[in-house]
């Protein structure tokens, strides 16, 4: 029995690429029923999920993590047993879920999971009313990926963020943060001055795989967020944050690491802050409050990815 399909894309995504696989993948998907969608706005994926979602056995986000962010939002607003199954066609600038989940990177190899049935519960993060995939974070150098023009990491990819976060340097500040946590062994709260805070879901950030980040077991459905507040003197944030990725999120040094269920945030001045979700600036607000939901939805996985699971 043919099963329904909705593709969703975003043409300003990764170069454009999607018209160039656009026959493979019809080609490939010939024996179900697809239904190809172009996001037209901001937003749209997510009103299009919400509204139709439900209608559908699997839904394709097709584009970078931006576009997994707003199919993933729509899907959280359809009842859970109702939702769709997700697949991530993986043709933005970095593509980070990708990466997490061990895709293959032909896109017939992709599709064919549909027919291997690879498919996992992954965990989702509220962040107030808003839903975050695999990372969320403020501070310095949080705004590069939704700061970035479209049509130059259109042009040049990843170095399209080099060049806006040497732009941004000049201005850098901390912040004093607040931070109410709550795991296994019950409250805790902490206030210090920030440069940047990352929550982050995966040990996978900016395109980089944080191996070292934490020590303990890396399963994809660990039932924790994790931490990473860099603090120190501002003239040496780049080297730190450069030290934190190139050691695969081993180097720790001006940094407070934490692991925890649920969070509440809250800038100590009651300024408003800009929160990247997702790569997005998706919250503009003095204070969050962040829960783990485990093992929330269904994901197609690549087989590598199948014994990071805990079941």
């Amino acid at each position: 029995m043919a099963q329904k399909i909705l593709l969703i894309y975003n043409p300003n995504s990764g170069k454009h690429k999607f018209k160039a696989y656009q026959h493979r993948i019809e080609e490939l998907l010939k024996k179900e029923e697809l239904v190809i969608y172009a996001t037209k706005a901001p937003h749209d994926a997510t009103h299009k999920v919400a509204s139709e979602g439900q209608n559908y056995d699997i839904i394709i986000s097709c584009g970078g993590d931006g576009t997994y962010h707003e199919v993933l939002n729509g899907l959280m607003q359809i009842e859970k047993e109702l939702r769709p199954k997700l697949l991530i066609l993986p043709l933005g600038t970095v593509n980070d879920m990708a990466g997490i989940l061990k895709y293959p990177r032909k896109v017939q190899k992709i599709i064919g999971l549909i027919d291997k049935g690879t498919v996992k519960r992954v965990n989702v993060c509220k962040v107030n009313d808003k839903y975050v995939s695999y990372v969320l974070a403020t501070g310095s150098l949080s705004s590069i990926s939704y700061e970035t023009a479209s049509e130059i990491k259109a042009k040049i990819g990843r170095t399209a963020y080099i060049l806006q976060a040497i732009k941004i340097l000049k201005n850098i500040k901390s912040d004093s943060i607040r931070i109410t946590s709550e795991d296994e062994n019950g409250l805790q709260s902490d206030t210090q001055s920030y440069l940047l805070l990352l929550f982050l879901m995966y040990r996978r950030f900016g395109g980089v795989d944080l191996t070292w980040i934490i020590r303990r077991k890396n399963y994809l459905d660990n039932n924790f967020i994790m931490l990473r507040g860099f603090n120190g003197h501002k003239r040496f944030f780049l080297i730190h944050i450069l030290l934190f990725m190139l050691s695969f999120g081993h180097y720790s040094y001006f940094q407070k690491i934490d692991t925890f269920k649920k969070a509440s945030i809250t800038a100590v001045d009651g300024e408003k802050k800009n929160w990247n979700i997702d790569g997005e600036c998706g919250l503009i607000d003095e204070h969050i409050e962040l829960e783990l939901l485990h093992r929330e939805v269904e994901v197609y996985v690549g087989e590598k990815a199948l014994k990071l699971f805990r079941y």
